[in-house]
């Protein structure tokens, strides 16, 4: 399957070689967000979104994409399932896994569409949008541009804190026990569906004791 998923990336990029077509398909697939590829900001947009969509289609897991759809992997499919589905609650929704598996593609999907109407809102375009909502649900990396989200120089996609050191300041917020990462020259936060009003409040006053 891999290697079908990399075809895109040899038919459309001249003189990519199978090995770095098969590892930009594999890091997709597996979420990793590793990339070999630069120039994104002049990729074509079809093979930008083929990057994306891998991401997606990994995060949720492509076995529980097949139990959805594929009715007569029901035989051992309950094992494939808890192999294959992200996170710590390992047992089915509803009686049938092949439902249990579409119940969480469409929760999957809904949050997706989501988070895509949020990005265009804060400024992204459209194709921007869709294509950082796969990676983000998908907990990816991928970005259309190679500046990643620091391309689109807003604090409210990521924060820029002219002549501070950003690295420094990451440490020091983790030093606080606020996790973050420092790319490009912005100050990276991601939250997650587990974090609270509490702890976005405690971003804030670690934030406001730093600066």
């Amino acid at each position: 399957m891999s290697a079908a998923a990399s075809l895109p990336f040899l038919i459309v990029i001249p003189g990519m070689s199978f090995t770095d077509a098969y590892f930009e398909t594999m890091s997709g697939l597996t979420t990793t967000g590793s990339t070999v590829m630069v120039g994104l900001d002049q990729l074509a947009p079809a093979i930008n979104l083929w990057r994306h969509a891998l991401q997606w289609y990994g995060g949720m897991g492509i076995i529980v994409l097949a139990i959805a759809i594929l009715p007569l992997l029901g035989v051992g499919g309950m094992q494939l399932y808890r192999a294959e589905v992200p996170g710590a609650y390992k047992d089915k929704l509803t009686p049938r896994i092949a439902d249990t598996a579409k119940a969480l593609w469409a929760v999957y999907a809904g949050i997706t569409a989501l988070c895509i109407v949020a990005l265009r809102l804060a400024g992204m375009t459209w194709f921007d949008a869709v294509c950082h909502a796969f990676t983000a649900m998908s907990l990816g990396g991928y970005s259309t541009h190679d500046a990643s989200v620091g391309h689109f120089d807003s604090p409210v996609i990521a924060a820029r804190f002219e002549g501070r050191d950003v690295s420094a300041l990451a440490r020091q917020l983790r030093a606080e026990r606020v996790l973050v990462s420092a790319r490009h020259g912005n100050l990276r936060v991601s939250t997650h569906f587990y974090n609270n009003e509490r702890d976005l409040e405690d971003f804030d006053r670690a934030l406001g004791r730093i600066l």
